[in-house]
């Protein structure tokens, strides 16, 4: 309940404040922001300017959810496979001296920039020859000689949370309310259909919807804004009829 309750607040207040702004910029007249009753002075303004009014609110509303998930999966990062590596006790690697947290720079004199070209070096070397293998340790470099077994060395990489730029995470975030209202409609459906039962409940059903990566990194400021950005786009189409029922109409009498 909190977290409908929460995306209610959020939506409605977005919808309000763009209304309010709407009528100022738009310079409505014999219309107020709460009243769906208006004056004839309203009705002779300009139907552009009456319409662009009135889909303020509308707007604001979407923006409101669009910025909030932009916000949480900036606030978040992505989760990546990178160049640092975990090393596992007793394999090749380990006995070779390299440590879990070195950075892979060159592999047989190779640069590496992407943790899918390690494997494939490693296969590449020559079968039972030592693999030079050129790593950063803390403000350090040096290369680790390492000789695999059946063509591993038994490292893998270091998952890392990795910045997200606001142009890799802003289609997602545009298109997010509708898709967390379309994975919902799904779940209400199999669920009525009997197929199968979804875990898109609450809010961790709803970010796994939009496609956000998890919390651990982000500590409490991402979770947060992953929070109201889930109960805001839960509800958004909810708050969208308060535009019919607060859609200015002319007075009784």
């Amino acid at each position: 309940m909190l977290f409908l309750f929460l995306g209610l607040v959020v939506s409605t207040s977005a919808f309000l404040a763009g209304r309010w702004v709407g009528h100022k910029a738009f310079r409505i007249k014999g219309a107020r922001v709460l009243a769906p009753e208006a004056e004839d002075s309203y009705f002779a303004l300009p139907r552009a300017r009456r319409w662009l009014w009135r889909l303020a609110g509308p707007v604001a509303v979407y923006g409101t959810c669009v910025l909030l998930g932009l916000a949480a999966m900036r606030a978040n990062g992505d989760r990546a496979a990178t160049t640092a590596v975990e090393v596992l006790p007793g394999g090749p690697a380990a006995r070779a001296g390299m440590l879990t947290g070195d950075r892979i720079l060159t592999v047989n004199g190779v640069a590496v920039t992407a943790w899918e070209q390690v494997p494939k070096l490693v296969v590449a070397a020559a079968p039972r020859s030592p693999i030079a293998i050129q790593v950063r340790r803390g403000a350090d470099e040096r290369v680790v000689s390492v000789t695999p077994d059946n063509g591993k060395i038994m490292i893998r990489s270091r998952m890392e949370r990795l910045p997200v730029s606001v142009a890799k995470a802003l289609p997602e975030a545009v298109v997010a309310p509708i898709t967390v209202i379309a994975q919902r409609a799904s779940a209400a459906w199999t669920s009525v259909a009997g197929d199968h039962l979804t875990e898109l409940a609450g809010p961790v059903g709803v970010v796994r919807a939009v496609g956000t990566a998890g919390p651990e990194p982000g500590g409490a400021l991402a979770v947060g804004l992953m929070f109201l950005a889930a109960s805001a786009q839960t509800v958004w189409p909810l708050v969208m009829l308060l535009e019919l029922v607060l859609g200015p109409r002319r007075r009784r009498g």
